[in-house]
């Protein structure tokens, strides 16, 4: 008698569905954004500076795209495919930080002490590096639900800056 040898699947009942569940919920949201965002994609042709016309054409690359990576993310998330899901939100992050690189470029790394500050600091430094990490994860099958705290880290993190704007500003002194 001999016993079949248990091989490693990409059966979406394979993974913790709490995974599949977060990358449905993220990857919808950016899709969303994404399409609201597209009828931004025509650049203001009234730069003179050729620096800051190739940071509006990175910009609208990166508008163009969000829908599409993000559409491709949610229906692999949909589709119990989770590994391929995280790469795309992986995926999606790169460009992001891609297309920040030209204003980098133009206005330097416009670090600073505040909260301004610290979000440029995620966004231009840690976020492309969680990325990275997520997306190795998923190629190697390892850590899924870590790699998939990864890629949803930029989103929750502002998710919460604009919770805390919103009890915020109802307190400000006017």
């Amino acid at each position: 008698m001999t016993v079949p040898a248990i091989t490693p699947t990409s059966d979406p009942e394979a993974f913790p569905r709490w995974i599949r569940l977060v990358l449905i919920v993220f990857t919808l949201v950016d899709t969303l954004a994404g399409l609201v965002d597209l009828p931004n994609i025509l650049p203001d042709d009234g730069h003179d500076t050729s620096p800051l016309t190739l940071t509006q054409i990175a910009t609208g690359m990166r508008l163009a795209l969000t829908p599409l990576i993000a559409g491709a993310a949610l229906y692999f998330a949909i589709a119990g495919r989770i590994r391929r899901a995280i790469v795309a939100m992986g995926a999606l992050l790169l460009i992001w930080w891609l297309s920040i690189l030209p204003s980098v470029a133009i206005d330097g790394l416009e670090i600073s002490g505040n909260v301004a500050g610290f979000t440029l600091a995620l966004h231009r430094f840690v976020y492309p590096l969680l990325a990275v990490a997520a997306i190795v994860l998923a190629v190697k099958n390892r850590q899924l639900g870590l790699a998939a705290l990864f890629v949803c880290i930029p989103a929750i993190v502002t998710w919460l800056r604009v919770l805390a704007y919103a009890f915020a500003v109802p307190f400000e002194d006017t």
